[in-house]
């Protein structure tokens, strides 16, 4: 059964590097954290790793990805669309060799909850 979160969660001004998923907000498959703030993150992974990557797994409400530098994922950040995105914010992010931005997990579940994306800034990975 997911848990909510008892108090806001703020991560901000680090670094990840080499990890499959960077960050995972879904308590193992279950959905039910609320009010996470993730700000000026950088988060890298090595091309060519031949695994599927995520950089930001975020089935979360009310939550915050701003000022992020995601580079070398398949995935940049992965929604999954069978739980709530209610209110969720996605600003001045950068993606720099991703495959997808945003992946829209479940994608053929219709969410009338909003979601909120600023412009992002996406680099082409030109071979």
């Amino acid at each position: 059964m997911p848990a909510t979160n008892a108090s806001p969660i703020t991560i901000r001004n680090g670094t990840l590097t080499n990890f499959t998923f960077g960050i995972d907000a879904s308590q193992g498959g279950h959905d039910g954290l609320t009010n996470i703030t993730l700000d000026h993150l950088t988060i890298t992974h090595p091309l060519g790793a031949g695994t599927q990557t995520t950089a930001i797994y975020f089935p979360t409400t009310a939550s915050t990805v701003s000022y992020c530098n995601l580079s070398g994922y398949e995935f940049g950040i992965r929604l999954n669309r069978t739980g709530s995105t209610a209110n969720n914010f996605y600003k001045n992010n950068t993606f720099t060799l991703v495959d997808s931005p945003f992946f829209f997990e479940n994608g053929d579940f219709i969410n009338t909850d909003p979601i909120v994306i600023g412009i992002p800034t996406v680099t082409e990975h030109l071979q």
